[in-house]
């Protein structure tokens, strides 16, 4: 429905959201969790990605609406299809 759909956008929106505000931050300050979270968000990072907003799959499972189940799997492709996401494969090691 159009409410799973939005609350999927708001989801991701606050995802990269606290993401993006992790990785700006000085690793200095950061705990020994958040650190190592902000090292694998910047070696995930690709010439691909670099300049845009983007998650992957392994970020998933953080989610609580877009799941990697049917229900999920379908507002992906739904939000593909209007333009909102667009993939970008990458071999980056993890």
């Amino acid at each position: 429905s159009v409410d799973k759909v939005n609350a999927a956008i708001d989801e991701v929106v606050k995802f990269l959201g606290d993401k993006y505000r992790l990785m700006a931050q000085n690793p200095q300050k950061l705990s020994t969790a958040l650190l190592k979270r902000q090292k694998l968000y910047k070696d995930a990072e690709s010439k691909d990605t670099k300049g845009t907003y983007w998650f992957s799959e392994y970020d998933l499972k953080d989610f609580t609406i877009l799941k990697s189940d049917a229900t999920g799997k379908s507002i992906l492709a739904t939000l593909m299809h209007l333009g909102r996401f667009h993939v970008r494969i990458s071999l980056a090691p993890r």
